[in-house]
């Protein structure tokens, strides 16, 4: 399977786009928010996996992803250090929605090489 760059790019605009997003403490609240930039975004491109998304979505509620928000906020090292935790936790949940690829490439003579990102 060839590397899409075009896909990679898109997924991580998506996933960088929910995180900012989860800020999001007024209506219609960051769970609506991000799941109108998922399906969105899987318009544009139907490689994503929306399902995947929508239930990493899901298993979060919305004080959890506004506690985020408070706590990157917060006044205190450690209640920021406990919020970047959570946030790093978040968006590990969606990028493990993202498939993982391998390249090949054509080496000299005519030998192949298979690259794959995950080691």
């Amino acid at each position: 399977m060839a590397l899409d760059l075009d896909h990679l790019f898109s997924v991580s605009v998506l996933l960088a786009t929910i995180l900012v997003v989860v800020g999001c403490t007024s209506d219609p609240g960051p769970r609506q928010v991000a799941q109108d930039i998922i399906e969105a975004e899987y318009e544009r491109d139907k490689t994503l996996d929306k399902d995947c998304l929508l239930a990493r979505l899901k298993e979060w509620t919305d004080d959890e992803l506004r506690e985020i928000v408070a706590g990157l906020d917060a006044s205190t090292p450690d209640e920021r250090q406990a919020a970047q935790d959570q946030l790093d936790e978040f968006e590990a949940s969606l990028a493990g929605c993202v498939p993982t690829t391998s390249t090949t490439t054509t080496s000299p003579p005519g030998g192949t090489t298979t690259i794959n990102p995950d080691n």
